[in-house]
């Protein structure tokens, strides 16, 4: 694990190889905050966490636990995972998209596209055979289609930073498929036509 920082200045996580009680050792959420110069009440700063998950945490405090204060720590909050890291020495820059929102992401399309040509496929037990299918159909999107979806995907996302719901996002995208955005005057056109 790396070392974190604090108002410009590295701070280790680790306690140092020549420390009297505890060498080499993590120092924990507590000391971490208490070198950061948090309030300590007494000999104990606050419980390590409210709950199971931050779910349990309250709405509207950001210091109600140790746990909770470190993860709202601006080093915190812009820590690369893995995976980034590993993609970005490789060359590469992870985009995450929201979950559950396949319309946001032309890949799923993709996905959704091979699937329908995977079932015109006869039925197999052969598991090299359903490898040669599954190469064929991802090998045969043809590219014409998977710029529709990333456009479609681009309609979407501009849909939903206008301030559009999923229903209205979908109706957007069918009125406007000729466009590359949605006009900024959507939600004028949009009242009177839901209403029909």
């Amino acid at each position: 694990m790396e070392n974190a920082f604090f108002n410009g200045k590295e701070q280790a996580i680790y306690f140092p190889d020549d420390h009297p009680t505890h060498p080499g050792q993590f120092k924990g959420m507590e000391q971490i905050l208490w070198e950061q110069g948090y309030i300590v009440t007494g000999n104990h700063f606050k419980k390590a966490q409210c709950g199971t998950s931050f779910k349990d945490c309250p709405a509207d405090s950001t210091d109600c636990c140790c746990r909770w204060l470190l993860y709202n720590q601006p080093d915190f909050l812009a820590v690369e995972s893995r995976l980034e890291k590993f993609a970005w020495e490789q060359g590469y820059k992870v985009l995450f998209l929201p979950k559950s929102h396949c319309e946001l992401n032309f890949i799923e399309q993709c996905w959704g596209y091979a699937k329908r040509e995977y079932r015109l496929f006869p039925p197999s037990s052969a598991s090299d055979i359903l490898e040669k299918n599954v190469l064929k159909v991802l090998g045969d999107i043809p590219v014409e289609s998977m710029r529709r979806f990333a456009t479609q995907a681009l309609r979407f996302t501009d849909a939903y930073s206008k301030g559009l719901n999923g229903t209205q996002a979908a109706w957007a995208a069918r009125k406007f498929c000729g466009h590359q955005v949605i006009p900024d005057l959507i939600l004028r056109d949009l009242l009177p036509e839901l209403s029909k």
